[in-house]
């Protein structure tokens, strides 16, 4: 598992990570698990990723969104 965070337009940045090895046997049950350290990893990557809260918008959907949202200054004062 990762935690990241991303920044602007930056790659993710990886603030933590860990890795675990469960065994199991033949009926489903877990026989063993090891805490795998740092760079002796071979695990293959998951493309798959966990949701997290909040949403995921476009930049489009940014700009849309805050239409009308704010007033001028002038209409303000009145």
């Amino acid at each position: 598992g990762q935690e990241t965070e991303k920044t602007g337009i930056f790659d993710p940045k990886v603030l933590k990570e860990r890795i675990v090895a469960v065994t199991f046997d033949a009926n489903g049950t877990i026989t063993q698990v090891v805490d795998i350290p740092p760079g002796q990893e071979d695990v293959p990557f998951e493309t798959a990723t966990t949701p997290t809260h909040g949403n995921e918008i476009t930049l489009m959907q940014q700009f849309l969104g805050n239409l009308g949202k704010f007033n001028n200054s002038k209409e303000a004062n009145r």
